[in-house]
């Protein structure tokens, strides 16, 4: 499996033309492209989606990030993921701080997504709550307090991921 950065320089070396490439390669931690890339592995029957709802694969299990290229260059298909890696053993169910994942595999993503991102939108708005509560006392706790430099740091490097948990508790490719 190639990065995005490798395709592309892989792409260029034959000669042909390539646009809707978002890498981090190219540009900066931007983590969203021009195609709704997360469910065409899964289409083409490449990668599969296991009970966390993110893409497994048997190499690398939930541990994967897509780029998307599309390019006029010819390329050999790779074979097909015959079975899905993902066998519902529950370690992501179990691991999960917010429950957000349900047996049938159906994912609460209002509950994710809390966790998930609660130094983007959600811990900017607490954080901002808290600073104006008039206590000088209590804005110097939040200002200088472990959530407000992660916020710190979603906002200056466009990381905001905070949970991975069902991720390290998958078994397949480790």
């Amino acid at each position: 499996m190639l990065s995005t950065h490798e395709l592309k320089a892989k792409i260029k070396e034959m000669g042909a033309d390539l646009v809707g490439v978002v890498s981090p390669d190219d540009e900066g931690l931007k983590q969203h492209g021009e195609a709704p890339d997360r469910l065409l592995p899964e289409v083409g029957s490449l990668i599969s989606i296991g009970l966390n709802r993110l893409l497994v694969t048997p190499e690398f299990g939930p541990f994967l990030r897509l780029g998307t290229v599309v390019t006029e260059a010819c390329f050999d298909a790779d074979p097909p993921c015959e079975e899905n890696p993902c066998d519902n053993c529950r370690a992501c169910l179990e691991a999960c701080p917010v429950d957000a994942i349900e047996e049938d595999g159906t994912l609460n993503y209002r509950a994710c997504v809390g966790r998930v991102l609660k130094s983007g939108l959600p811990g900017v708005i607490n954080s901002a709550k808290q600073l104006t509560s008039g206590d000088e006392n209590e804005a110097n706790k939040v200002l200088y307090g472990p959530g407000f430099w992660d916020i710190w740091q979603a906002v200056t490097t466009g990381i905001f991921y905070n949970c991975s948990a069902c991720m390290a508790a998958c078994p397949v490719g480790t």
